[in-house]
């Protein structure tokens, strides 16, 4: 499906903060590709600091200077929420408008098919309750001839969902909730140890997110999520103005975005689940890849606590 040339009307929620330069390369692929619907949301500086005052401003030009989609709707703070109340409440408001709809953030970089492909995975399975997102990503292409597969793990780097799917999204979830949850949702205990080390910095305040909780509340009604079957986003963001991801650390997960011809896959044929390549998936986006990678991230990342826990799971 080619979108060039089309307008493209599926509603679309752009995420922006501090990053001009992202911003801009951002918005330049939505025009590119006919974005007709679209919201934006950002937050205001965190501080005082001159640096990050002209830079939010600059991203706010940029947001008002938009005139090439026909419908544009902007969410703008004045004081600022941090990140998990941002884009939480970006969502709610962008779901008060419309009935689903692609969000996206201003350090993720999409090919044309993931518009395409997005749109169509909204259409597919929007009568389908257990499908809860459509991911543009994926971190191990399986080169099969399924153009939808699924997976247990919801990446947020370009997606799409239905606002009664949101609608049950939950901010504040119980430590204890949150542990039940990922206990009762893995078999491997590897995996459900890795998770709930992450619970735990989140508890800890270590993390202000929104997607941890998202990621709990599709986990709470056994949901499923829809992967393509390249990779259509690419993030862009890893850098010392990046919020949760360090430079170098995390330059491995910048994979580039593919365009690929969806009449050559087969909507009608979904692969069944299959935890081996959601395995894969885990340790692409969420490890180092490999296993001695896998290993050896989890040394450097509490890899002794969540021993500890996988073992006590045995």
């Amino acid at each position: 499906m080619d979108l060039l040339g089309h307008t493209f009307n599926t509603p679309l929620l752009l995420i922006v903060f501090n990053r001009p330069d992202l911003t801009q390369r951002v918005l330049a692929i939505l025009k590119e590709n006919r974005v007709n619907n679209l919201y934006i949301a950002f937050d205001a500086p965190r501080d005082k600091s001159q640096e990050e005052v002209i830079a939010c401003a600059a991203v706010q030009e940029m947001v008002y200077g938009v005139d090439w989609a026909k419908n544009i709707q902007i969410l703008s703070r004045s004081t600022n929420l941090g990140c998990g109340y941002s884009i939480s409440q970006a969502i709610d408001w962008f779901f008060t408008h419309v009935e689903e709809g692609i969000i996206l953030e201003d350090d993720c970089l999409p090919s044309s098919s993931f518009f395409s492909f997005t749109q169509l995975g909204l259409k597919d399975f929007r009568d389908d309750k257990s499908v809860w997102q459509i991911d543009g990503s994926n971190f191990n292409p399986c080169h099969t001839k399924n153009l939808y597969e699924f997976s247990s793990f919801p990446l947020i780097w370009g997606w799409a969902t239905w606002k009664d799917r949101w609608n049950a999204y939950r901010f504040n979830f119980t430590p204890q909730e949150a542990n039940d949850i990922i206990i009762n949702q893995f078999n491997n205990n590897l995996i459900k140890a890795f998770w709930l080390n992450r619970i735990k910095d989140f508890y800890s305040n270590a993390v202000d997110t929104w997607d941890y909780q998202w990621m709990l509340t599709i986990w709470k009604h056994n949901g499923k999520v829809v992967r393509p079957p390249v990779n259509l986003v690419q993030n862009d963001g890893f850098s010392s103005r990046s919020t949760h991801f360090e430079v170098n650390r995390y330059n491995h997960l910048s994979k580039k975005a593919i365009d690929f011809n969806l009449e050559e896959y087969s909507p009608k044929t979904i692969a069944e689940y299959n935890f081996e390549l959601d395995e894969l998936q885990f340790r692409g986006r969420f490890m180092k890849g490999s296993k001695l990678y896998s290993f050896l991230f989890f040394v450097n990342d509490n890899f002794i606590k969540t021993i500890r826990r996988a073992i006590r799971f045995n």
